[in-house]
């Protein structure tokens, strides 16, 4: 009998208990439905080891996953899309290592459903101002550029100024850190800068008025896509496909350009992103994308007609 272990955190595992996670009841439906039997735990330190222990396969929340038989699970971005991902490829992942050919979408089924995600999505949102700030939406470790990063922050407000002179930059900290007393000095000395400033508003109002976004792989870069915002990114994210990619090798005078010009097709990526490549958990055909996306990542998982 093939066997899975679901590795959750404690406040998601007593969600599940609790009757809440949809997206987890029809996976197991799927997998035990084929003869699986699967077991949850809390995270722990020691999956790593206990992954490698036996041939059971692995399932866990965000990250951890090791090893062939190990997946990635995590929200794509906006509730009930669920994703699943590869060890090792948090930044970039399986749907990152795709193309996208908007030619392929059918433009119509892809504007209605745009349409519909900013009926339920930031609905009372702004839609941007193209005279507005450049928005950097502040992520962890200011005063580092971690592996997976093309550049640091203080790197990416410089290039702003540099090829966007006239534009205010709002640099808007992560809710959820608190920052080192080095990073608050980087931050200090950013904001020497008079057209430099940092905000405590709400998202909100910061993104809803911005002309776009500027970060190394915040999400809000996606979620900008929905008000019609572009974005400039500047490290791996498994959404560059919708955005531009600053690279230390590139023209950044050519990205900048590229960022104040045509926007992105929002519609069709949007719908290739969720709709092709990920689970919305409310659908009917939920059962079926999950084997056939766990098939897709090298499980044993039969598609369902």
């Amino acid at each position: 009998m093939t066997r899975l272990s679901i590795h959750l955190s404690p406040a998601t595992l007593q969600g599940y208990r609790g009757g809440k996670f949809r997206f987890m009841n029809k996976l197991r439906e799927v997998v035990e439905g084929r003869g699986w039997r699967v077991s949850l735990r809390e995270k722990s330190r020691f999956d790593r080891v206990l992954a490698g222990a036996g041939r059971a396969y692995h399932l866990h929340e965000i990250d951890g996953a090791s090893g062939a038989r190990g997946l990635n699970y995590r929200r794509a971005y906006f509730y009930p899309w669920w994703m699943f991902d590869h060890p090792n490829q948090r930044f970039g992942g399986r749907i990152g290592a795709m193309s996208f050919d908007a030619a392929s979408i059918d433009g119509r089924v892809a504007t209605a459903f745009y349409a519909g995600l900013k009926r339920n999505y930031l609905a009372d949102w702004a839609r941007g101002d193209p005279n507005g700030p450049a928005l950097v939406p502040l992520q962890a470790e200011l005063t580092r550029q971690r592996p997976w990063q093309f550049m640091d922050l203080k790197t990416l407000v410089s290039l702003i100024r540099q090829h966007d002179p006239a534009r205010e930059i709002i640099l808007k900290p992560h809710p959820k850190l608190t920052y080192s007393a080095k990073e608050q000095a980087l931050l200090a000395e950013l904001v020497t800068n008079p057209q430099t400033r940092i905000s405590e508003a709400p998202m909100k109002e910061a993104m809803g008025g911005c002309a776009y976004i500027a970060t190394q792989n915040s999400a809000a870069a996606f979620e900008a896509m929905v008000l019609g915002i572009p974005a400039l990114i500047c490290a791996r994210a498994d959404f560059h496909h919708g955005c531009t990619v600053l690279r230390p090798d590139a023209d950044a005078a050519s990205a900048f350009a590229r960022l104040r010009g045509e926007k992105p097709d929002f519609a069709r990526y949007l719908y290739w992103f969720l709709e092709k490549n990920c689970v919305h958990a409310g659908r009917d055909d939920a059962h079926r994308k999950i084997a056939a996306l766990l098939a897709e990542c090298g499980w044993p998982v039969g598609p369902i007609a």
